[in-house]
């Protein structure tokens, strides 16, 4: 809701500290625009060939590492993750 047409940031925070008289409005309308912003930023993405094997994709993580982005454990499973399940529907085989 809060990234649909005709969202109205006053009536949300309204009713949202109507419910929750412990917060402060500033506290959440700062949220509200920091969560607009997303919309703002560039995502990075990496695509990976099905056919790279474990120490391949693991020579990638490592790269990019040493450059400063950090990739963390769960982004190395979710890429190994991805590449089975996407050989495993190339060869006929369920996930």
């Amino acid at each position: 809701m809060l990234f649909k047409t005709g969202f109205d940031d006053y009536e949300f925070v309204e009713s949202y500290v109507k419910a929750n008289p412990d917060v402060e409005r500033k506290a959440i309308n700062q949220k509200i625009k920091a969560l607009q912003q997303i919309v703002h930023r560039q995502l990075g993405v990496i695509m990976l060939d099905a056919n790279l094997g474990i120490d391949e994709v693991t020579e990638i993580f490592v790269r990019i590492n040493s450059q400063g982005k950090v990739l963390n454990e769960a982004d190395f499973a979710y890429t190994l993750y991805l590449l089975v399940k996407e050989n495993c529907e190339q060869w006929g085989v369920k996930s």
